[in-house]
């Protein structure tokens, strides 16, 4: 996988998975459990349809993991604004996560875990975490990776 890079920072890859565990001693990081993946029954009162602009909210626990690099060598501190979004396979933002990366001088690696909770499906099909980056001069955001999810709902 090729990082896609921004002025001073490099997406490296983000992972989805339902654990991520940081050796105190090796700053080592340990995904638990990747998630490519997900089976989710749906519940419905007698005689009710699944109504797929509604949606559904589930519970879950999982880990959005990422990596950045800096690609300058030089001693000096870098700033970006990540952003998440969850997209439906309809291509629908269903929701949004933020969080400001700072480099300080001296670092060179950064890992951001983003805890997920919970998400919203609307029907069977290809979400996809989309990893967007801003940098501080910058009024838009840039898509720099994407995560995708197989969700499969079934009706009960």
């Amino acid at each position: 996988m090729n990082p896609i890079t921004s002025p001073q920072i490099n997406h490296e890859w983000s992972i989805l998975c339902s654990q991520s565990i940081v050796d105190t001693d090796t700053n080592n990081l340990s995904l638990i459990n990747l998630i490519e993946q997900l089976k989710l029954n749906i519940n419905l009162n007698e005689g009710k349809k699944f109504d797929e602009n509604e949606g559904v909210i589930f519970p879950l626990n999982m880990v959005l993991v990422s990596r950045f690099h800096k690609i300058t060598t030089e001693e000096i501190e870098s700033k970006c604004d990540v952003k998440i979004d969850f997209v439906s396979p309809d291509n629908k933002v269903l929701g949004s996560y933020e969080q400001e990366i700072v480099m300080a001088k001296d670092v060179r690696n950064i890992r951001m875990r983003f805890g997920i909770t919970a998400l919203k499906f609307t029907k069977t099909g290809l979400y996809n975490f989309v990893v967007n980056c801003k940098q501080k001069e910058e009024n838009t955001y840039t898509s720099i990776g994407n995560v995708p999810l197989d969700v499969f709902l079934e009706a009960k």
